[in-house]
């Protein structure tokens, strides 16, 4: 399989693979929250698992101006195991977007409203069949 051998600073900090099937990726990026003394580094290495539908982390940890950070790709047939696995919750995210859109609204001062619930009104005489055929 294909692997990431990363190295900071010379030293090796983990073998990443996923397998067969899924997605590796290596990130370096740095954030900043326009404070006078800059950002932050960080290094993420990750992935997908697609058999499972797993995301696989070895790697998030701040880095510093000067680090040499090398990715060496390789082929293995074993890597080290992921620090952290989590599944995917579709109804867990559906939670946090819907918290997200209330705190934004809330914060420029939008009103949300929810569509009108309509009623249903049943037919006098008429029995509707399952399939819309009479």
């Amino acid at each position: 399989m294909t692997v990431f051998e990363v190295y900071l600073n010379g030293k090796k900090i983990t073998v990443a693979g996923i397998g067969l099937s899924g997605v590796l990726d290596t990130t370096i990026y740095w954030v900043s929250r326009d404070k006078p003394k800059g950002g932050k580094h960080h290094l993420r290495i990750g992935g997908l698992h697609n058999p499972t539908h797993e995301n696989w982390e070895w790697i998030d940890q701040l880095v510093k101006p000067g680090d040499e950070v090398l990715v060496k790709i390789a082929t293995a047939d074993a890597a080290d195991p992921p620090k952290t696995r989590s599944q995917f919750n579709a109804t867990a995210d559906l939670r946090r977007q819907k918290r997200y859109v209330r705190q934004m609204a809330k914060e420029w001062g939008w009103k949300i409203a929810a569509p009108k619930k309509t009623k249903k009104v049943a037919m006098r005489g008429k029995s509707p069949s399952k399939n819309g055929s009479k």
